[in-house]
């Protein structure tokens, strides 16, 4: 699958900017493996950044600021169609918003790869097109 266009949720960034060595290791080898670049959505800058900053944790918050801003990372807004699709997929698979954002923006710009820590993705392998690739933590 090499060139595959993959998709992280902020779960696998945060795996990856702030988890443990296996943990990083085990989103890193998914990466390696189908080597591809890397988008994610706006929101994840959300989900990663605010307890960081929360903790007043600024050290943190510049390790995610310098991972969002790399060039190997291409940031996605949220527009109309997005917010659109993702109600969609919140409606079918019960999803919560932020997970709906994500899957709708993997989708929609073309990702055939989606990485993520979050096993509620796991009900959402039928998308054509996109294979979700839940990756475990234990």
């Amino acid at each position: 699958m090499a060139g595959t266009l993959i998709y992280l949720d902020a779960s696998a960034v945060m795996r990856l900017v702030d988890g443990d060595e296996p943990a990083r290791q085990r989103v890193e080898e998914f990466i390696r493996t189908d080597g591809g670049p890397l988008i994610t959505s706006v929101i994840s800058m959300i989900e990663c950044r605010s307890k960081p900053l929360r903790d007043g944790d600024s050290d943190r918050a510049k390790r995610y600021d310098a991972f969002f801003s790399s060039r190997e990372m291409s940031m996605l807004g949220v527009d109309a169609a997005v917010a659109e699709q993702a109600t969609q997929l919140r409606a079918k698979y019960n999803l919560k918003t932020p997970d709906a954002i994500h899957l709708a923006s993997a989708s929609l710009h073309g990702a055939t790869l989606l990485i993520t820590t979050d096993h509620d993705f796991s009900k959402c392998r039928d998308l054509p097109g996109l294979t979700i690739q839940v990756v475990s933590m234990a």
